[in-house]
């Protein structure tokens, strides 16, 4: 995992990550709440589950400025565009 505070940016690209559960991400939830402007998610590389996606996109949802760079599963991408839009 890479955080770049001073640049605003998130990344776990490249991992190989199979991540299935909300317990699966908790810590990636924590790392991209710590960063208060975060302008860039990387998260390609890596395969998300709906549960995983979910969460993710939860974490996202309230940052303003964000931006996500590409997810390297289509179904993944799909599922975290569906929950960030989607959650009231």
């Amino acid at each position: 995992m890479s955080i770049n505070a001073s640049e605003n940016v998130f990344s776990i690209e490249g991992k190989g990550l199979k991540l299935d559960t909300a317990e699966d991400v908790q810590e990636f939830v924590n790392s991209i709440q710590e960063i208060k402007n975060l302008e860039k998610a990387i998260l390609s590389g890596n395969t998300f589950g709906v549960e995983a996606a979910q969460t993710i996109a939860e974490a996202l949802k309230g940052k303003k400025t964000i931006r996500v760079r590409s997810i390297f599963k289509p179904l993944s991408i799909y599922l975290i565009c569906f929950f960030f839009q989607n959650k009231n």
